[in-house]
C-alpha cells in the first residue's frame, strides 16, 4: 500500500503536475475573469396585496367572480407581453447596447430579468411580488415600479370591462325578452280577435246557449204542431156544428190571453227580460191582445149593422186582412184563424233561425278544443319567455349593482404594499462566490482528469505491472534514464501547451462577451435551460 502511495505520489502526481496545475489555473483563471469582468446588478422589488371585496356578498356581489389567483395570473401574462417588455426596455434603457439587440433578445432578456411569484394557499392572504435585475438601481426600481401600475390599470380595466360587458349583455337580454313578449301578446291577442267565438273561455256559456235554443226548438216544434191540430180541431167543429160558440173558454182568444199572460208571469220569475222564452211570451201576449180588441171591434160593428138592416153583408164590415187568407163566413172563427195562421207563420220563421243558431254554435264548439290547443300554447310560450324576462330583469339589476361596485373600487382589489426602490448596493454577482466556485472547479477538473488519463494508460511502469499483467517475477528493473536537457526541454514544452490553453480560453470568453453575448447573458440562459 505505501509503495503504491509512492508510486502515485512521485510518478503520477509529480509527472502530471504541470497539467494539473494548467488546468486549475486555467478554470479558476477564468472564474476570477468572469468574477471581476461581469458587471455588477441591481435587484428592486414590489409586493401587491389582493384585498378581499369591502361588501359581504350576501348585501351585493360582484359580477367578476375571478379567483385572486387566477386573475393574477390573467395580468401576469397581459403585463409580460412581447411589447410590453419591448416598449419598458427602450424606454428606460436597460440595456447599455439595446440599439444594436434585437428584439427577440430584449424579449429574452427582459423575461429572465423579471420576475413575478403569486403566494396564496387555503385561509391565507394573496401576496404577489414583482422583481426587477437591472445594472441600474434606479433603472431596477422604475421597470418594477411601472410593471406594478400596468398590473393595477389591467386589474381595473378588466374588472370594470367585465362587470360593463355582463351588464350591456343583460340589457340587451331584457330589450330581446321584451319584444318577444310583446310580440307573443300580439298573436294571442290576434288569435283571440280571430276566434271569438270559439275561445275556452266561452265555451260554458255557449253550452248552456245551446241548451236553451235545443229546448226553445223543441217548444217552438210542440207549439206549431199543437197550432195546426188545434186549426184542424177548429175547422172540423165549425163544419160539423156550423158555429164555434161550443168552445171552452180556454181555447177563445181571451183565454189564450190569460194563459200566455200567467206564462208570462211565471217565465219572469225565472228568467231575466233578456231571455229568449220570456220575449217570445212578450211577443204572444201583444199578438193575443191586438186580436182580442180587433174582435171586440168586429162584434161591436156587426151589432150595428144588424140594427140597421144590414147583417146580410157580414163578410164586407171586415177588411180582407183581418179576415185572413181563408174565411169561413164566421168573423170569430176567421180570427181565431188569422190568430193561428199568424202563429204558425212566425214558428215557421222562427225554427229555421233557431236551427242556423244552433249550427253556428256546433262549429264554435267542435272548433274550441283545437283552439284552446293552440291558445294553450301560445299561452305557455309566453310564461316562459315571461319567466325568462323576470329573469333576465333579477340579473340585470344584480349586473348594474356589480358594476357600481367595481366602478367605486368596492369590489376586489389589488394594492400596493410596498413600492419598488433603489437598492444602494448590487444583489449581484456574488464576485467571491464565482472566484470559489472556480478555484473548486479547477481542482476537481484537474483531479478527474489526471485520474481519467491513469485509468486509460496501460504502459508497464513499475515491476509490479510486469507481474499483474505478464505473470513474470522480474530479477532487477533498470530505469529510464532522461538525456541532458530533455527534462528541460519537456517542461518548457509543457508550459507552453499550458500558456497557449489558457490563451485561447480567456481569449474565447472575451471573444464571447463582446462579440456574441455579454456573459451575464450567457450565465442567465445556462441558468434558464438548468432550471436554476
Amino acid at each position: 500500500m505505501s509503495s503504491d502511495l509512492r508510486f502515485y505520489t512521485q510518478v503520477v502526481v509529480l509527472r502530471r503536475l504541470p497539467m494539473i496545475v494548467a488546468v486549475f489555473l486555467i478554470l479558476a483563471g477564468a472564474a476570477a475573469y468572469m468574477a471581476l469582468t461581469l458587471p455588477p446588478m441591481f435587484t428592486s422589488q414590489a409586493r401587491l396585496l389582493v384585498e378581499a371585496p369591502q361588501i359581504p356578498d350576501n348585501l351585493a356581489s360582484s359580477t367578476v367572480s375571478t379567483s385572486a389567483a387566477e386573475q393574477l395570473q390573467v395580468l401576469q401574462q397581459r403585463v409580460s407581453t412581447r411589447s410590453n417588455l419591448i416598449e419598458l426596455a427602450r424606454k428606460h434603457r436597460v440595456y447599455p447596447s439595446i440599439d444594436e439587440m434585437t428584439p427577440d433578445q430584449i424579449v429574452d432578456r427582459m423575461r429572465g430579468d423579471l420576475v413575478m411569484r403569486t403566494v396564496t394557499g387555503r385561509d391565507q392572504a394573496t401576496i404577489m411580488t414583482v422583481t426587477f435585475t437591472a445594472r441600474s438601481g434606479e433603472v431596477a426600481a422604475n421597470v418594477a415600479n411601472e410593471i406594478v401600475t400596468g398590473i393595477l390599470d389591467e386589474n381595473v380595466k378588466l374588472r370594470t370591462g367585465a362587470a360593463g360587458d355582463t351588464l350591456a349583455f343583460f340589457q340587451q337580454e331584457v330589450q330581446r325578452l321584451g319584444t318577444a313578449l310583446d310580440e307573443q301578446s300580439t298573436k294571442i291577442i290576434d288569435f283571440q280577435n280571430s276566434n271569438l267565438n270559439a275561445l275556452p273561455s266561452g265555451q260554458a256559456y255557449r253550452l248552456s246557449q245551446q241548451t236553451a235554443l235545443q229546448e226553445r226548438l223543441a217548444q217552438a216544434r210542440r207549439e206549431l204542431g199543437q197550432l195546426d191540430t188545434q186549426r184542424q180541431n177548429l175547422l172540423n167543429l165549425f163544419a160539423a156544428t156550423g158555429t164555434i160558440g161550443g168552445q171552452t173558454q180556454a181555447n177563445s182568444p181571451e183565454g189564450q190571453l190569460a194563459q200566455v199572460q200567467a206564462e208570462l208571469n211565471q217565465a219572469r220569475t225565472v228568467y231575466s227580460d233578456t231571455n229568449p222564452r220570456v220575449r217570445m211570451l212578450e211577443g204572444q201576449v201583444a199578438r193575443l191582445e191586438e186580436q182580442v180588441t180587433r174582435m171586440k171591434g168586429e162584434a161591436r160593428g156587426e151589432a150595428s149593422e144588424a140594427g140597421s138592416g144590414e147583417a146580410g153583408q157580414p163578410g164586407d164590415a171586415a177588411p180582407a186582412a183581418a179576415r185572413g187568407p181563408e174565411t169561413t163566413g164566421n168573423p170569430l172563427l176567421d180570427v181565431q184563424l188569422s190568430e193561428l195562421d199568424s202563429r204558425r207563420q212566425y214558428l215557421q220563421q222562427l225554427i229555421p233561425e233557431i236551427e242556423a243558431q244552433m249550427a253556428d254554435l256546433a262549429r264554435s264548439i267542435d272548433a274550441t278544443p283545437a283552439n284552446s290547443i293552440v291558445l294553450d300554447g301560445m299561452q305557455r310560450d309566453y310564461e316562459n319567455i315571461q319567466a325568462q324576462y323576470n329573469a333576465a330583469r333579477a340579473s340585470l339589476a344584480q349586473a348594474a349593482t356589480g358594476e357600481r361596485i367595481e366602478l367605486s373600487a368596492k369590489g376586489q382589489r389589488i394594492t400596493v404594499i410596498e413600492q419598488a426602490t433603489a437598492p444602494t448596493e448590487p444583489t449581484s454577482p456574488n464576485r467571491k462566490k464565482i472566484a470559489a466556485a472556480g478555484v473548486g472547479a479547477g481542482l476537481a477538473a484537474a483531479v478527474g482528469l489526471v485520474g481519467l488519463l491513469e485509468m486509460l494508460n496501460s504502459r508497464l511502469r513499475r515491476p509490479a505491472d510486469l507481474t499483474s499483467k505478464l505473470n513474470i517475477i522480474p530479477l532487477a528493473t533498470i530505469p529510464y534514464i532522461a538525456a541532458p536537457g530533455e527534462t528541460a526541454r519537456t517542461a518548457s514544452w509543457t508550459l507552453a501547451k499550458i500558456g497557449a490553453v489558457a490563451v485561447l480560453v480567456f481569449g474565447a470568453l472575451y471573444l464571447v462577451h463582446t462579440q456574441y453575448m455579454p456573459l451575464d447573458l450567457v450565465m442567465d440562459k445556462v441558468r434558464t435551460r438548468m432550471g436554476l
